[in-house]
């Protein structure tokens, strides 16, 4: 979880002559593609290899990198909501300013929600010691419920998350299947698990 230190590793790695790298995570992806230029580089747990430089698209990337990546289903999430919630209008989610795809996450929630008539407050959370406090400012805000984004830092951190919403009485829904054995009502999700066998 050191993130800090990815360089640090990749650098040791390079210099005991890896021949292939497994990365997992979009930051540590993002720290492989400055590091890694022609060393077969495999990743997964990504959500979105192409917004910090992996390429273009599926066809259009950089040669020695490949993987599996998960976008998590906004859109589904956002048009069940809107069909069978019809008391959410409002919806709340944190984000992490400091991790590229939860920044894009943050953004295609957004634009999915208001897509189908939601609208959704953000709140920023740049580490785990500032998790709590976010959390708690984001269920303060008038909401209907809390829809999760994917990231590191509210995956580490999601039961801080389901705690805050249980004392405001606010439903949580999430993009991972774990989150519902941490306290969301309902997971509209894409396992990584699954993208594992892929």
């Amino acid at each position: 979880g050191d993130m800090a230190a990815l360089g640090s590793l990749f650098d040791s790695a390079q210099a005991a002559g890896t021949d292939l790298y497994l990365v997992f995570s979009t930051p540590t992806l993002q720290t492989a593609l400055q590091k890694v230029r022609e060393t077969p580089l495999l990743f997964t747990v990504v959500a979105d290899p192409f917004t910090v430089g992996a390429g273009k698209s599926d066809t259009d990337h950089l040669p020695n990198v490949t993987g599996v990546y998960t976008v998590a289903p906004y859109r589904e999430l956002a048009e069940l909501l809107r069909t069978h919630f019809h008391q959410i209008k409002r919806a709340g989610t944190l984000f992490c300013p400091a991790e590229v795809n939860s920044v894009a996450n943050k953004d295609t929630l957004v634009q999915e929600a208001a897509r189908c008539g939601l609208t959704v407050e953000t709140v920023p959370a740049n580490n785990p010691s500032e998790l709590p406090d976010a959390a708690l400012s984001l269920c303060s805000r008038r909401l209907d419920a809390v829809v999760q984004v994917v990231d590191n830092l509210s995956a580490a951190g999601f039961p801080t998350i389901t705690r805050a919403a249980a004392q405001a009485r606010l439903p949580v829904f999430t993009f991972l299947s774990a989150g519902v054995e941490q306290g969301a009502v309902l997971a509209v999700a894409r396992d990584y698990y699954d993208a594992g066998h892929e």
